[in-house]
């Protein structure tokens, strides 16, 4: 089987596999963990992609009007098991954490600061699942930047990857995302216009929202590990992350 970093289908757009990054003695493996986009807008011929990349788990992070709008299409597949693990309500996420009072304007690192203090029992369920995952573990939420993004720097944290290259990953989504936010947020984005995104600052993913996270789990719980520790994500499952996503040199 050949990996790569980025997945590049038909409708296929910001689904990216977590491994290449160094990490001591080694780096992320290939072939263990998938963050993407939700499967939606997908063809048959990229959802065939992806089970040929060997995904057997699906981990969708999207609210139950969200799942019902916009279903997966990789809901309902005899070769994947697909579990809804909501992260937290979008509205809620947006309109109140994301401004913590009227006068702020919006910005991801305050809805990302209480999605991660509310969601821990999502963080660890998704963690859980993750861990005990036998093949390729594929997880999403809308657009594959945000909750999703979130859970990646978690699995990438426990790997020992550098804050600078979680940042990279992170923001990766903002270059891959054009058509995927032409289709699904027409009312804010269009890529004859590409400048609207400055004015939108739900379609960014700029690197100081994974440095302030991160500043937050040091100050708060001394580091990311130990916010893992306190969502109730036991030693075994930690050490089961590591031994399968870690490729020693």
């Amino acid at each position: 089987m050949h990996y790569v970093r980025r997945l590049r289908g038909e409708e296929l757009y910001n689904c990216r596999d977590l491994g290449g990054y160094a990490v001591e003695g080694g780096m992320t493996k290939f072939g263990v963990f998938l963050r993407s986009e939700v499967p939606f807008f997908w063809t048959e011929k990229d959802v065939e992609m992806i089970r040929e990349y060997g995904v057997t788990m699906s981990l969708d992070f999207r609210t139950e009007d969200e799942c019902s709008e916009r279903p997966s299409l990789l809901k309902d597949r005899d070769w994947v098991e697909y579990k809804a693990v909501k992260a937290f309500e979008l509205r809620r996420a947006l309109y109140q954490w994301g401004t913590e009072n009227e006068t702020l304007p919006f910005k991801w690192s305050r809805a990302y600061r209480s999605l991660m203090e509310t969601g821990k029992p999502w963080m660890k369920q998704s963690m859980e699942l993750a861990a005990d995952c036998n093949g390729v573990c594929q997880f999403n939420c809308n657009s594959g930047k945000d909750r999703t993004g979130m859970f990646a720097a978690a699995l990438l944290a426990i790997a020992g990857v550098a804050v600078e290259d979680i940042a990279a990953d992170y923001c990766v989504s903002q270059g891959l995302l054009d058509i995927f936010y032409e289709k699904g947020v027409k009312m804010m984005y269009s890529r004859k216009d590409r400048g609207i995104k400055e004015k939108s600052p739900l379609l960014i993913t700029s690197p100081d929202n994974i440095f302030d996270i991160f500043d937050y789990m040091d100050k708060t719980y001394g580091g990311f590990m130990g916010y893992l520790k306190d969502c109730g994500i036991s030693d075994d499952t930690i050490e089961k992350i590591r031994a399968k996503f870690i490729e020693r040199f």
